[in-house]
């Protein structure tokens, strides 16, 4: 081999081994934690503060797993955080937010990880019991005629029962009998039936004939079903005067109301200024749970699980009506500089569902 080939081979074996060197000694990187800044605000139970509330949780659990610390800032309501994303000063926003298309222009959504919806609450106007509860002349009528309508129908049964037991049974001849004239016999025989419809059945008169113990059985029947009905009956008038105790029932009650929003909620709530009278705006939850409770406002509208939970300690208010304008509510994130966490909150929101962590976290919170 000739002395320029062997210097060749020694120059590749040199580069070689440099190339090799550079790669071995080339440091291995470390995945470091970032921090990410997320607005926040008050919008309970999803949201308490910065360390409590059902999407908290969640979005800590986001964090964890994806090397991410999160630093939460809060603000007075979705649309300030809304503007916070906007300006860059934080990386996510996680208050409650309902998917809308006047702000998918503005910033980007995750995948909904709550799904809910609007509801009404008022103040109950008359919370006693009792008679107490039910004295009033509009009440009274209806309690009255739910009454007198079954006192109608239970006084026809008895007549038409007493009146064929005396005409099967009537006999003089046993002190269990019924007497053969009218008088007696009928008086006897209503005795009977009321006594028998109520199964307490004294035993001081009987029907002794087969057809009169059929009748006997076919009126204790009718009598335990009447019985059910009436039951059933006077629960649905309570049930009605209880109800009456407020004036709004639905949206379309709310047209010469004064009525409380949230104020960042306004712009998702356009769609349903017609069917309101004067609208008072709250600046957070408690706010607007103030203006129902001081009388300031006569209905409220917000999301019912917020709702349920403003109200579940106060007896004097009520959610009435169903549950409309079904919502869901994400996360969101810058359109320019997102994309990263879009994905890293998408990717693990559908691990935790599927995981079963979802569920296990919404059944602590709800």
């Amino acid at each position: 081999m000739s002395a320029f080939a062997q210097f060749k081979r020694r120059i590749i074996g040199c580069l070689l081994l440099l190339v090799m060197g550079m790669i071995l000694c080339r440091p291995f990187p470390v995945l470091a934690v970032h921090r990410v800044n997320v607005g926040v605000c008050p919008f309970p139970p999803l949201i308490f503060n910065q360390t409590r509330g059902f999407s908290i949780e969640l979005l800590d659990r986001i964090c964890t797993g994806n090397k991410l610390e999160p630093v939460y800032r809060q603000y007075p309501n979705q649309e300030s955080v809304v503007q916070a994303v906007l300006d860059g000063e934080c990386d996510i926003g996680a208050a409650g937010i309902a998917l809308h298309p006047l702000i998918e222009r503005k910033v980007n959504y995750s995948l909904p990880h709550f799904e809910s919806g609007l509801a009404i609450a008022v103040m109950k106007t008359n919370n006693s019991s009792g008679i107490a509860g039910l004295m009033s002349i509009g009440k009274l009528a209806y309690l009255f005629e739910v009454l007198g309508i079954t006192l109608v129908f239970f006084m026809i049964g008895v007549s038409v029962i007493a009146h064929i037991i005396w005409l099967v049974e009537r006999n003089d001849q046993g002190e269990t009998s019924f007497a053969k004239s009218y008088r007696k016999g009928v008086v006897d025989a209503y005795w009977w039936a009321i006594v028998t419809m109520t199964t307490v059945g004294y035993g001081d008169k009987t029907p002794a004939r087969p057809v009169g113990k059929l009748v006997a059985a076919v009126w204790m029947i009718i009598g335990i079903v009447w019985f059910a009905s009436l039951t059933a009956t006077l629960s649905s008038a309570f049930t009605m005067i209880n109800l009456e105790s407020s004036s709004v029932r639905e949206l379309s009650d709310l047209t010469d109301k004064r009525v409380g929003i949230l104020s960042g909620s306004a712009g998702r709530m356009v769609h349903l200024y017609n069917y309101l009278g004067e609208v008072v705006y709250a600046a957070t939850a408690g706010d607007l749970e103030n203006l129902l409770m001081n009388g300031k406002v006569e209905a409220v509208i917000h999301d019912v699980a917020t709702l349920k939970y403003l109200i579940k300690d106060n007896p004097a208010a009520q959610i009435v009506g169903q549950v409309f304008a079904r919502q869901q509510y994400a996360m969101i994130v810058n359109q320019e500089n997102g994309h990263f966490l879009e994905e890293v909150i998408n990717t693990s929101l559908l691990e935790i569902k599927h995981s079963g962590a979802y569920q296990e976290l919404y059944d602590q919170w709800f």
